[in-house]
């Protein structure tokens, strides 16, 4: 088989276009735009939660038209609560791409008294393979009385009047 000159530089240039040996394909690559954990309810430092609390989280995706977070990378792993006797509590952990919003739902009602701490890792990821910007720690403490689930319905923080 005879070979052209013009076939070893298009070659070259082809393999230089995907980048070094182990890259990603170009158009496999992730984009620059991370999710990010940007609030929680309870919130950080609140006391006498009701022991009945689902605490969530609300996921931002900036630059991205629609919030496509990856439902496989929610799990126990990735977003967990924790009591101050160090132990991990079971639970669910769904969430609404329509609000953004993800939930822990503990098996059965906390332990009053008892300082608990939500977390969101870095192990949660976006479609594209992007992790939280950074991980999200809501510390919380417990009251005696259970008065039901004070985050129900919870979509994000509040917003002064004329904000969005």
């Amino acid at each position: 088989m005879r070979r052209s000159a013009l076939t070893l530089p298009l070659l070259t240039l082809a393999a230089a276009a995907c980048g070094k040996p182990g890259d990603a394909a170009p158009w496999a690559r992730q984009d620059e735009h991370a999710p990010v954990a940007a609030a929680s309810c309870p919130a950080d430092g609140d006391v006498a939660v009701s022991p009945g609390v689902r605490p969530r989280v609300l996921l931002t995706f900036p630059g991205e038209a629609t919030p496509d977070l990856d439902p496989e990378t929610l799990s126990a792993g990735s977003v967990t609560l924790v009591s101050s006797e160090r132990f991990g509590l079971a639970g669910e952990v769904t969430w609404d791409p329509d609000t953004g919003v993800v939930r822990f739902a503990p098996r059965g009602p906390l332990h009053p008294y008892v300082r608990h701490e939500l977390t969101v890792t870095g192990a949660v990821r976006d479609l594209l393979g992007n992790p939280v910007a950074s991980e999200l720690r809501a510390g919380f403490v417990t009251a005696e009385e259970d008065t039901g689930d004070p985050c129900a319905g919870w979509t994000g923080p509040e917003t002064e009047e004329g904000e969005p």
